[in-house]
């Protein structure tokens, strides 16, 4: 299979750069939401993380931490979109989207318009319908910054508990999502996880992290 992830992709859109070079305007074919400022983790490292932790970021007074997308206009962002023939949307941070009260609503109204999903998250809320809504998606990247219940409950200002319901989470959905699906893991290096780094080598390219079955690597 060829890859997805090449960073020569762009020559697949040969009229869009066309258009560039003509200085058309025309809608872009891809498109990064982020639905809610709202999360449920705290990492000391994210502008989102509403925790006062440790070495927060400078900016992070400056968020407005419970802003999110009001229904009707997601609806209609939605719409929009689809009117101008967007191809794809990956919803991300911001903060946690899985947090967004309307998710499910929204990939649905997604997929009627025929456009191509993925997601960026936490993986704690990645059960139920939530994470049935995207078991066709095109990826899934769940966010893991530790292998270790403590450190990765320290690093993200939670209890340990939400370390072992991310893990069943990600188990849980490399059994039930689609064969098409790439399911993978982003890891964020700092001196607090230092050690770890050797096992992913600073950050594993997560397209990688997966089993030819369908399943994680995370999950054995």
């Amino acid at each position: 299979m060829a890859n997805p992830y090449s960073s020569l992709k762009i020559f697949h859109h040969r009229d869009a750069l066309d258009k560039i070079r003509r200085d058309e305007q025309f809608a872009p074919f891809y498109i990064r939401l982020k639905p809610t400022n709202i999360c449920n983790h705290h990492c000391s490292y994210c502008t989102y993380g509403s925790g006062d932790t440790h070495n927060k970021t400078d900016n992070r007074n400056n968020i407005r931490h419970t802003d999110m997308i009001p229904r009707e206009k997601m609806r209609e962002i939605i719409n929009d979109m689809g009117d101008m023939g967007v191809k794809a949307v990956t919803f991300s941070g911001g903060g946690e989207p899985l947090t967004y009260p309307h998710i499910v609503e929204a990939v649905n109204m997604m997929k009627e318009r025929s456009i191509d999903l993925s997601l960026i998250t936490n993986g704690q809320l990645l059960d139920g319908e939530r994470a049935e809504a995207f078991y066709n998606a095109k990826w899934l990247r769940v966010s893991f910054d530790s292998p270790n219940p403590s450190e990765y409950a320290a690093l993200r200002g939670i209890s340990e508990s939400s370390f072992h319901k991310v893990v069943a989470n990600i188990e849980n959905f490399a059994r039930k999502k689609e064969p098409d699906c790439v399911l993978g893991v982003n890891f964020v290096v700092g001196k607090a996880n230092s050690l770890w780094g050797g096992a992913v080598r600073g950050a594993v390219p997560w397209h990688i992290a997966r089993k030819r079955s369908g399943g994680c690597l995370l999950c054995g």
